[in-house]
């Protein structure tokens, strides 16, 4: 009677079909994160935008009346006035500073989502692959006896 070998043993396809959608669900759910991420960057950029022009505007109508309390008072060229520029024009770099800072904090948020989400699928691919592994090897050693 002749020798065979014994037939390899194979994960069965329902661990096979398990490991293949943990990768397509970790796949996808990356790519859900970062077009919302995308999104809100894009959003964040607007909003930011529409901002800064809207101050522009403010400011140059806050300039355009500012003298007109010191013409009335006859104090045009009066160190009050000059004061009085200067803490507005500091006030306006203040309420830049503040919008600039806001808005990179916002996109400094959204990067760290997109960040997390990389991670998270990273982790999630490389588990599902350390589970396959150790499966096959577990066969493999079922196979030549060892288990």
């Amino acid at each position: 009677m002749p020798v065979t070998a014994p037939k390899p043993q194979q994960p069965n396809p329902i661990e096979i079909q398990s490991w293949q959608q943990g990768r397509t669900n970790a796949i996808q759910a990356y790519d859900q994160s970062s077009a919302r991420a995308a999104y809100m960057k894009g959003q964040a950029t607007n909003a930011y935008g529409i901002q800064n022009r809207q101050a522009g505007f403010n400011n140059r109508l806050q300039r355009q009346g500012f003298d007109d309390p010191y013409i009335g008072r006859g104090i045009l060229n009066s160190a009050i006035r000059g004061q009085g520029l200067t803490n507005m024009y500091q006030q306006q770099a203040n309420d830049f500073a503040n919008r600039q800072q806001q808005y990179a904090g916002t996109m400094g948020g959204y990067d760290l989502e997109q960040q997390l989400a990389m991670q998270g699928r990273d982790t999630t691919l490389s588990n599902l692959a350390l589970q396959e592994q150790a499966r096959r090897a577990q066969l493999a050693a079922e196979i030549k006896g060892i288990v």
